[in-house]
Order: structure tokens, then C-alpha cells, then sequence
């Protein structure tokens, strides 16, 4: 109890702004993992660090992009991996979507009214599908503090862990928030193959080459996103949230030409009609 008494004491002193004339109560926490990337974690820990002790008024909508701001190198970020297109590339502010997947889950829980959100061209390897929030110049998360009252996040970074807590006033007895998701569809990954690294675009003789595996590849999917709340194991409302579409990525073959004692030179390929 006097462990929980100096946590309120120290929490006002941090937080003198914030309104106490509620029951200021955990609403809802989520955490991600990340690989062990210098680039990436300096990314997520400085985007992460921008709603720490953030207070939202009530009825006040709060922009992901606005609270962090431009990712690029005078405001601090890095170069790591990003998805684009469906593929993965190097860009500035690597890792930032997964902070604010991290938020997106969190604020969800909280109960929070979600009035943008976006997922990823391909599925992220941190959250499920469907319950992704990506994030770029011209796509935003943004939500609604409907709580009727003040809420405040606490954030950081732990090791390989990104981490969000949201404070307010009680959800109410026994109500959860959630996430639920349906795939509606699977897109099985095509096969690609590669001839000194270039992709080709006629159809390979299997008496003239041999096909080795490089990359396993992956199905895209098509899924719904729901909104839910619930009392207990009672089902109060389910609102559909977004669609969303994640392309596949390629199973890929690399061609290696078969060296033959009598090899017969074919001047060009057969190329596909």
C-alpha cells in the first residue's frame, strides 16, 4: 500500500498538469518486441518519447504524425528498414510504425475512439494481422479521447521491449476493449526466377538451367478488422474498423545455366506471349 502511495506522489509530482479530481486508473498498457537493430530501436525509443507524459483533454483528437513530427535527420531519425510498395527498403524513421502500433494497440484497449488507422502493404512480424497501424507523410493514426476526462500515456523503451500505459478514469466494471480481426481471404505467394540476379521474363528450359531456392516467400491476405467491447464474456457492440489487403511476397529461384560437353547456343529465349 505505501508502495502504491508513493507511486500516486511521485506520478503528480511528474505530472502536475494532469486532473486529479477523478479516479485516475490504468486503462490499458501493450508492449511490442523488436530485433536487435541500433537504428531501429534509436527510432522507436525517440518517436516512443514524444507521448510520454502526453495529456489528452476530453474530446480532444491527437495525431499520431503532429505528436511526433517529420521523420528525418534533423529531427534525429536514422536510416532502417521500412516497408514500401511491398518490399522492404532502407528509409529515415525505420521502426517508427511500430511505435505507433504499439500506441494504435494500446489506445484500442483504452477504449479510445479510433477516427484513422492504416496497415502495412505486407504483415508485420510484432502484431497479428490486421492490428497493425502504419504511419507515413501521408498516412496518419489518429484517435478521440472519449473517455469524458483527462488521460495521460506513459511510455519507454526496455531492452528489446516498446511499451505504452494509458491513465484515466475507470473503463467500468468488468469492460474490456478489444481488437478482433477476420481473414476473408489467402493469395498464394507466385513463383519468380532469377537469372544473374535479374528477373526473367521468358519461360527457362530445365534441360538448360537448374532452379535453387533463395526465398521462401509468403501468402497475402485480406482481413477485416473489428471493434469490440465486451462485459464479462458478454458481447455489447462489434464495430467494423477497416479493411485490410497484404500483398504477398514472391517465392524466388535463382537459375544457374548447366554446363553441357555439347552445349547448343540458343541465340534469344522464348519469351512469354
Amino acid at each position: 500500500m505505501r508502495k502504491l502511495f508513493l507511486s500516486f506522489l511521485i506520478f503528480i509530482f511528474i505530472c502536475p498538469n494532469f486532473a486529479f479530481t477523478q479516479n485516475v486508473v490504468l486503462r490499458a498498457e501493450f508492449q511490442t518486441t523488436f530485433y536487435d537493430n541500433p537504428q531501429r530501436k534509436h527510432n522507436i525509443s525517440l518517436s516512443i518519447s514524444k507521448f510520454n507524459n502526453l495529456i489528452i483533454n476530453a474530446g480532444d483528437e491527437v495525431s499520431f504524425n503532429n505528436v511526433v513530427g517529420k521523420r528525418t535527420k534533423e529531427n534525429g531519425f536514422l536510416d532502417a528498414k521500412i516497408i514500401l510498395d511491398g518490399e522492404y527498403v532502407d528509409g529515415i524513421g525505420g521502426g517508427v510504425c511500430q511505435t505507433s502500433t504499439t500506441i494504435f494497440n494500446a489506445v484500442i484497449l483504452a477504449g479510445l475512439e479510433i477516427t484513422e488507422s492504416h496497415n502495412h502493404s505486407l504483415p508485420s512480424h510484432y502484431v497479428p494481422l490486421g492490428k497493425d497501424a502504419m504511419v507515413s507523410s501521408g498516412a496518419d493514426l489518429r484517435f478521440v479521447n472519449n473517455t469524458g476526462k483527462q488521460i495521460i500515456f506513459k511510455t519507454g523503451v526496455n531492452d528489446n521491449i516498446v511499451w505504452v500505459k494509458i491513465y484515466g478514469r475507470s473503463k467500468g466494471e468488468n469492460i474490456n476493449y478489444a481488437l478482433s480481426t477476420n481473414i476473408i481471404k489467402e493469395y498464394p505467394p507466385k513463383n519468380v526466377y532469377l537469372l544473374n540476379g535479374e528477373k526473367i521474363d521468358f519461360v527457362w528450359n530445365e534441360n538448360q538451367y537448374t532452379a535453387t531456392q533463395i526465398d521462401n516467400g509468403s501468402a497475402g491476405y485480406a482481413v477485416d478488422t473489428y471493434f469490440e467491447c465486451r462485459k464479462k464474456n458478454k458481447l455489447l457492440f462489434k464495430k467494423f474498423l477497416r479493411k485490410n489487403v497484404y500483398k504477398s511476397q514472391p517465392v524466388k529461384y535463382s537459375l544457374s545455366l548447366i554446363q553441357h560437353d555439347n552445349p547448343q547456343i540458343q541465340s534469344s529465349p522464348p519469351h512469354l506471349n
